[in-house]
């Protein structure tokens, strides 16, 4: 099982592409030329593509060449992190993307790794790359215009973590918003703290019925999947995708991404979700809580922003200017 590096990581994908057997690459960034580099012929329709074209790591011009050359023949699965160029007969897995910092296109890249593996092997890593091409999505403008918007940002728990780097604190509130505005400027948020009188929660929850959520009717309320905001919550949340930002009493915050759902006599109920299912945001973001450092002076902006029945990220982010 030869281990590969460098050149010869870019000659032996070469060397597959060219047996005219049907070949899936599963990569998740394309640098800028990666067509031409790897010689992928426009003509050859046994060959399936599949990217990411959410964490910043494609060139929107890759892409663009990539639907171009295979029309029906490229999917965007945003969760994929892994580099597979395979037939059924080789494969090369590896830490290798399709770009010069992976594959040494025109120049030293990368220190990069992988494996040449042939057989029952390469057979199951061609399964494997099929699967995640089958998970995601056919490739469409807006995929490129999002690699546009994205390509060559950090991802959003690198960018926090510069600001915090050597302080071994929590990222502030004002750095998570700000240094992914794309993220967060457009998200309903929802400002809460305290908690709720636990009668009336169970009250509530047990009186859920009718339209409310099949998984969530006859079903003891489960504090971490749900939560409940008791108040007159805006109908404009209502459905949505939101940022609770919930305010501790020892002055710091939690994140949530939350979906507000049932509307009750006294509150709203809205589920948790996890930060990866709906964004890849990064590492450090794959639960359903961010701790972060609110500013001193919360207390004053909460006010302020309270004044409005439905606030955003932007709102948060002239606030805290």
């Amino acid at each position: 099982m030869p281990i590969l590096t460098g050149e010869d990581t870019l000659k032996s994908v070469r060397e597959i592409y060219s047996s005219d057997s049907e070949m899936i690459i599963a990569a998740a960034y394309w640098g800028r030329g990666a067509l031409e580099h790897l010689g992928l012929n426009r003509n050859r329709n046994s060959i399936r593509i599949v990217l990411n074209a959410a964490h910043g790591g494609t060139n929107p011009e890759a892409l663009a060449a990539l639907m171009e050359a295979f029309p029906d023949r490229v999917r965007v699965n945003n969760t994929l992190h892994a580099k597979i160029y395979a037939t059924e007969n080789v494969a090369l897995v590896g830490s290798s993307n399709a770009s010069n910092a992976g594959l040494w296109f025109v120049g030293a890249g990368h220190s990069e790794a992988s494996v040449l593996i042939e057989g029952k092997d390469a057979a199951s890593a061609f399964q494997l790359a099929e699967q995640f091409y089958e998970e995601g999505h056919p490739a469409t403008e807006a995929d490129v215009n999002l690699c546009r918007e994205r390509f060559g940002r950090a991802p959003l728990a690198a960018t926090v973590a510069q600001g915090r780097a050597g302080l071994g604190g929590r990222p502030t509130l004002a750095e998570v918003f700000t240094g992914r505005d794309d993220v967060f400027g457009s998200l309903p948020v929802i400002i809460a703290s305290g908690t709720p009188n636990e009668n009336e929660l169970e009250q509530d929850w047990s009186n859920l019925g009718g339209d409310a959520d099949p998984e969530a009717v006859g079903q003891e309320y489960n504090g971490r999947e749900w939560t409940y905001y008791q108040w007159n919550l805006s109908e404009l949340y209502r459905g949505q995708l939101c940022v609770e930002l919930y305010m501790t009493e020892g002055g710091d915050a939690e994140l949530y991404l939350v979906q507000p759902l049932h509307q009750t006599g006294t509150g709203v109920f809205a589920r948790r979700l996890t930060w990866l299912r709906e964004w890849q945001l990064g590492q450090g973001w794959h639960g359903t809580r961010r701790l972060v450092q609110a500013p001193p002076d919360f207390q004053n902006i909460h006010e302020h922003l309270n004044e409005q029945d439905f606030i955003v990220g932007w709102n948060v982010i002239e606030a805290l200017q």
